[in-house]
């Protein structure tokens, strides 16, 4: 086959995908719930009660992004609130700035067998916590003073069991401004109508982001907390689709100015981060991987690549594609021209995709100093904790013990 036959044959797959990931971006960009209040949602001194919060943050060797973070601890505005710190170990000072801050300091354990370091760190913290609403959150998130009592009073006003946000992300570096738009805001938007979430109870239209995950205790209790996860790398995409399983209510949102994080600060550092997450996110075998792939070269690399090959009739499915991008920087407030970088992220992130795919096949796959053997017995697997196990769980949650 010639390539002027390859480029014919897919230049009507990649032109419709790309427009319905166009119409998805646009859908989402007007319809999409948001932590902001847009639609009207009270504030937290309507709310009957103002239910108590425990905002609960996992910390690994978090040193620079707590120093950053404690401040914005001290602001939030939010009368019925405790902030738990848990340090996991950590080998930097973690523990000494978080004990000088307004949160209380906890000092984590290792992990039992079969429990990866994240999961076990939430799980202490849970356990720990007398909050009605339980709200786990990343230590590089930048939290506004607001974002407590919008959270509150989303849950509040649309009767959600558990609320998740997709923050802002700041993009410094190139390779920050390259990958993370393509690889977590274009999928997101252009193909799960976020608005639809709440509304629909189906476990297909569902969303986790550990970055911002809020709970109602006793939904968390009936989970079983984090044990059903424990062996997840993507634990947060996990407990998202077991809300919807166990019938209760998800609400997924953006925030854009109550919240924003920095995920990785340089391009080591993203490497590693999606080179750990995208083989459970894509899945571990061949048949998931392959086909993903596929739909991705589709979608992002054949319009840029055929375009500046040639053939020029490739341009439509590239405007369209620049049209979802574009919509997408709006939707997350990125930096203005981040999409110079475009070109770069279709060709990183197969690289990277294939690099998580190659360290998971021969178990090589580390995070923070540890080996994450306890992801390999369950990779991308829903629901992997046993009933009896669950049920134990949730006792000791709801004991205050776990």
């Amino acid at each position: 086959m010639t390539l002027e036959s390859f480029a014919s044959i897919l230049f009507w797959p990649a032109t419709a995908a790309n427009a319905v990931m166009l119409l998805g971006t646009a859908g989402n960009v007007f319809s999409a719930p948001r932590l902001e209040g847009r639609s009207g949602v009270p504030g937290a001194s309507a709310l009957p009660g103002r239910p108590k919060v425990s905002l609960l943050i996992p910390a690994r060797d978090e040193e620079t992004n707590l120093a950053v973070l404690l401040p914005l601890l001290k602001g939030i505005d939010y009368p019925h609130l405790e902030i738990l710190i848990l340090d996991d170990q950590s080998s930097d000072g973690t523990a000494r700035l978080a004990a000088s801050g307004p949160a209380r300091l906890i000092q984590g354990s290792p992990p039992p067998e079969g429990w990866l370091g994240k999961n076990w760190a939430c799980s202490q913290l849970a356990g720990h916590a007398r909050g009605d609403i339980l709200i786990f959150c990343d230590a590089d998130v930048r939290i506004g003073p607001g974002a407590v009592a919008a959270t509150v009073a989303m849950m509040e006003s649309r009767g959600l069991d558990a609320l998740t946000c997709l923050p802002r992300q700041i993009l410094g570096t190139w390779s920050e401004k390259a990958v993370i738009p393509i690889l977590l805001f274009m999928p997101l938007l252009g193909f799960l109508p976020l608005a639809l979430v709440s509304r629909l109870s189906h476990p297909a239209l569902s969303l986790g982001c550990g970055q911002w995950f809020a709970f109602r205790r006793n939904a968390y209790v009936r989970l079983g907390g984090h044990a059903p996860v424990r062996r997840e790398i993507v634990e947060d995409m996990v407990l998202g689709r077991l809300v919807k399983q166990a019938g209760m209510k998800l609400g997924a949102l953006i925030s854009t100015r109550h919240l924003a994080t920095r995920m990785y600060g340089d391009f080591p550092s993203l490497w590693r981060g999606f080179g750990k997450n995208l083989a459970f996110l894509t899945g571990t075998g061949w048949l998931k991987p392959a086909c993903l792939s596929a739909g991705f070269l589709l979608i992002h690399v054949l319009p840029w690549s055929l375009s500046l090959a040639g053939f020029t009739y490739w341009l439509l499915p590239l405007g369209l594609w620049m049209g979802s991008r574009l919509l997408a920087a709006a939707a997350f407030r990125e930096p203005p021209a981040g999409w110079l970088w475009s070109a770069a992220g279709t060709l990183l992130i197969p690289a990277i995709a294939a690099r998580s795919w190659w360290g998971y096949r021969r178990r090589s796959v580390r995070w923070k100093g540890r080996r994450l053997d306890a992801a390999f017995g369950t990779a991308a697997g829903y629901g992997t904790g046993s009933g009896p196990a669950m049920a134990r769980s949730a006792g000791k949650i709801a004991e205050g013990k776990l």
